[in-house]
């Protein structure tokens, strides 16, 4: 999860994420079904989070409060977070390296996601 909107309730919501997902007026029960830090489970996939702290359209608490249920449900996850970056981080604009917000830090960010990816194939043919 790059950057991920999780909550659809309370300050740390993404309004804009909320009204495109949920509609114009959704309900209280909807914008509670659909806080995802509410519904982990023992279930729920190993996940590796990354974001960047300067992030000024998704609050990192989105990430926090997922991280912290993953966690107390013993999910295997890594969170990532970097100084730098904003939001967007230049993936969609091919070289993408060109004008790259994450800066030096993507080597650090491609190698970390790598490992993550490596422990859990290794763990799946144990």
């Amino acid at each position: 999860l790059l950057y991920p909107v999780i909550m659809m309730e309370g300050e740390y919501a993404h309004g804009n994420s909320r009204k495109n997902l949920l509609g114009e007026n959704a309900s209280r029960k909807d914008m509670e079904r659909y806080s995802l830090q509410k519904r982990v489970s023992p279930d729920t996939p190993v996940t590796f989070i990354a974001l960047s702290a300067d992030d000024n359209r998704v609050s990192m608490h989105n990430s926090m409060e997922y991280f912290s249920a993953l966690r107390e449900n013993g999910v295997k996850s890594q969170m990532q977070i970097y100084p730098i970056g904003g939001h967007g981080w230049g993936f969609a604009r091919p070289p993408y390296r060109k004008n790259d917000k994450l800066g030096d830090y993507r080597v650090v960010f491609e190698a970390a996601l790598s490992r993550f990816i490596k422990d859990q194939v290794s763990d799946t043919k144990k």
